[in-house]
């Protein structure tokens, strides 16, 4: 193998090695994946409400009844 060649094969190696080194670090990844589906969970709920609340009775339940339902809920864990 010539020197040329030989120096080309190390360089390939280290741009690879780095790049395996760059792609590999996927830390922190789920927790951003998570938020992400967090917030497609509250604007899907707040688009629900505001359609709702325009409805009437129906309306009337998803904006006052079911809030207060979860608050109760909530404040019934911290024990």
């Amino acid at each position: 193998m010539n020197i040329i060649t030989r120096q080309m094969a190390m360089a390939h190696l280290k741009v690879r090695g780095a790049f395996d080194r760059m792609t590999s670090n996927e830390r922190g990844q789920g927790t951003i994946e998570y938020v992400g589906i967090v917030l497609a969970v509250v604007v899907l709920v707040g688009v629900v409400v505001a359609v709702f609340q325009e409805q009437g009775a129906i309306g009337q339940w998803i904006t006052t009844t079911f809030p207060e339902k979860i608050t109760t809920l909530f404040d019934g864990l911290g024990g």
